[in-house]
């Protein structure tokens, strides 16, 4: 037990070493390759230090192969938008042309059968949140999920 916590601690301390060559390295592979893995520790770094500018680039970059960056290059265009705060309702106080362009990567998203963009755009159409309010295709972005009906 004594060496695996030995070895664990050694390994954390080699990496904080290494550290920013290490985030070049996953930088430059989301960029050339659009590496997901790359992609996902790249992110969890980035957001840990709240550096949603620094992420909104990669973002941009994985979602022409991922599904995952759509959503998170609409969150984080919100979070520096206001400061590093987010709420799905934030998107009206952008400029329509900005409201416009994330809606579009919300509905690329819910194409690839993101998730989080399909149950983003549920909401939209259910409020009339920066789009008009539309019932018919809320429930129809929700029955694409396969759920129990209502």
């Amino acid at each position: 037990m004594k060496k695996s916590v030995s070895l664990i601690f050694l390994f954390l301390c080699c990496c904080s070493k290494n550290s920013s060559n290490k985030i070049q390295t996953l930088k430059d592979e989301v960029m050339r390759n659009s590496d997901l893995t790359s992609y996902a520790i790249l992110s969890n770094h980035l957001e840990d230090g709240n550096n949603y500018q620094d992420l909104l680039a990669y973002s941009l970059k994985i979602q022409k192969t991922n599904k995952v960056g759509c959503y998170d290059f609409y969150a984080n265009y919100i979070r520096i938008a206001f400061d590093n705060k987010f709420k799905i309702d934030y998107i009206s106080n952008l400029e329509k042309p900005e409201q416009d362009f994330l809606i579009y990567i919300l509905h690329k998203g819910a194409l690839a059968e993101e998730t989080r963009c399909k149950e983003t755009l549920i909401e939209y159409y259910r409020n009339g949140i920066a789009i008009e309010k539309n019932l018919s295709k809320a429930d129809s972005i929700y029955k694409s999920f396969d759920y129990p009906d209502k």
